[in-house]
């Protein structure tokens, strides 16, 4: 009769990194990658974050200081002379990354009379939106 032998095998997580709790992996962002392009492939939209844009919108509004730029302030406070300053600065923010390099294409009318800087992002996020991309939050 023959004798039955058993191996040892190593545990199926052997080898893999350690990570400590909170951190993430360079195999984390591979997957986050692999399914932001699946996500893409599904909707045939692109994405793009509330905080992107909320840090965009900050270094084209004060660039010196962006922490300072409030979703409360008046747009007239970083486009002093009244309506064609708003123009001038929506076709700024327009140009600006990374705005130009996802297509941004606001116009005066998609603001309000006397807008916030809140009201901006508000613009932006809508154009996204209009034109298929997924905003995230």
């Amino acid at each position: 009769m023959a004798k039955a032998t058993t191996e040892k095998s190593a545990p199926a997580n052997a080898g893999a990194a350690k990570l400590e709790p909170g951190t993430k992996g360079a195999s984390h962002a591979t997957a986050e990658k692999h399914v932001k392009a699946f996500a893409k492939k599904l909707t045939g939209s692109q994405s793009i974050s509330v905080e992107v844009i909320r840090e965009g919108v900050k270094r084209v509004l004060n660039p010196k200081k962006p922490e300072s730029v409030s979703i409360f302030d008046p747009l007239s406070k970083y486009a002093q002379g009244g309506g064609l300053a708003i123009i001038a600065l929506i076709n700024h923010i327009n140009k600006a990354s990374p705005f130009k390099e996802t297509g941004l294409s606001l116009t005066p009318q998609d603001l309000p009379a006397n807008p916030a800087v809140g009201d901006l992002m508000t613009a932006i996020i809508k154009d996204y939106e209009k034109r298929g991309w997924i905003v995230t939050h």
